[in-house]
């Protein structure tokens, strides 16, 4: 994303309302992966610059660009829908030295009792958006939880490994439901992280 993408989007964070995003997303079609089966992916940090110590934050967008209705299954949910978990969404983060880790979903520290799969219906040419924060990620090969940032210039993009529901529970039969099955990674998106003052 360039700089004068960067700069519109802070303007739309910070200035104008949360609808506005809709718009932006609908108007910016730099920021969005191709269409792969109808469906795309977008990511977008809420600001480019931060400061050690905060959590980085960001919103993934999904948007069916096709002219039928589809699900997505973006990871699972507990306790009859009220805790969600997207783990199906990643990061891939790549440091100033080149240097890539890809980013993993935290989920729940512990299941007891029944586990659904987070679907979520997206109508013809509809978006779904989902608010993260990085100390969310975790990158299991390098022993690092709840992720933090040192000073440096940072790119990043959302990934998305899409498959049909994994739980077949009461009253959650999916059998030949219309979920979106495949791989998608977001255009990146570049911040720079600084050291406090």
């Amino acid at each position: 994303m360039n700089k004068k993408v960067i700069n519109k989007v802070i303007f739309i964070f910070l200035i104008v309302t949360g609808s506005s995003l809709a718009v932006f997303l609908d108007e910016s079609p730099e920021v969005w992966c191709k269409p792969t089966n109808d469906l795309q992916i977008a990511l977008i940090t809420v600001q480019s610059a931060w400061v050690e110590g905060d959590d980085i934050e960001f919103y993934v967008a999904f948007r069916n660009a096709g002219e039928k209705d589809m699900f997505i299954n973006l990871g699972v949910t507990l306790a009859n829908g009220r805790n969600h978990f997207p783990t199906e969404v990643s990061l891939l983060l790549i440091d100033q030295d080149g240097q890539s880790r890809k980013l993993h979903l935290l989920g729940p520290a512990t299941i007891s009792g029944r586990m659904d799969d987070y679907a979520v219906g997206l109508g013809a040419r509809s978006m779904h958006l989902l608010k993260l924060h990085l100390s969310e990620f975790c990158s299991p090969p390098t022993n690092e939880f709840r992720i933090k940032l040192s000073n440096g210039h940072y790119k990043a993009t959302a990934q998305f490994n899409g498959h049909g529901a994994l739980n077949k529970n009461t009253g959650m039969d999916w059998t030949a439901w219309n979920f979106w099955e495949g791989f998608l990674e977001s255009p990146a998106v570049e911040f720079i992280v600084q050291k406090k003052k």
